[in-house]
């Protein structure tokens, strides 16, 4: 994609067998980890110049209400062989 910026060629149209490529841009929201909501939240209150930051109470709601699902899935285990030991004290 730099290169084609570099080159001037950000809105070319290359041919390809059965169609085109062309180069655009879309918008991806960023995730909502518990981190990126608590940041939203203080902002949130400061802009709203609330006296009270409910954001700690909240923050422990979701922590201790946001439950977990289980999935299944195969675990490699390496036998035989060496195995690497980490350092003492580590």
């Amino acid at each position: 994609m730099e290169q084609l910026d570099q080159s001037r060629m950000a809105n070319a149209v290359i041919q390809i067998g059965g169609g085109h490529l062309n180069m655009i841009e879309e918008k991806i929201p960023r995730c909502l980890t518990l981190r990126s909501i608590e940041q939203l939240l203080h902002g949130y209150y400061a802009k709203k110049g609330s006296t009270r930051d409910e954001t700690e109470d909240i923050m422990k709601y979701l922590r201790a209400n946001r439950g977990s699902d289980k999935k299944r899935r195969l675990k490699k285990t390496i036998t035989g062989g060496h195995q690497v030991t980490p350092p003492a004290g580590e």
